[in-house]
């Protein structure tokens, strides 16, 4: 659901664990999206790690994620290149 107004910060809380496959340890990242969603995919990233035609303008990775599950709260402010970036009518996507 799009943001209506500018955010001056966000603050998320949750409980994340690593699936535990393999040596890789896996990765929080909150996208932010302008616009409508692209039907089509998209295999090309530019250097903020958005895709070309994509709807995602900006990629940032909020938490490393071990195989242990835990409790992480991450709170972004007015200073946080994902904050400045965002936009009212702009949502935001976690994964």
């Amino acid at each position: 659901m799009p943001v209506s107004a500018q955010l001056k910060g966000l603050t998320l809380d949750m409980v994340v664990g690593d699936q535990g496959w393999g040596n890789l340890k896996g990765q929080v990242e909150l996208k932010l999206c302008r616009g409508e969603p692209n039907s089509q995919q998209f295999d090309e990233w530019n250097e903020h790690g958005a895709g070309w035609n994509s709807h995602v303008v900006w990629r940032e990775p909020v938490v490393n994620v071990s195989h242990n599950h835990k409790r992480v709260t991450v709170h972004l402010d007015a200073s946080s290149e994902f904050i400045r970036k965002f936009h009212p009518g702009d949502y935001f996507e976690l994964h």
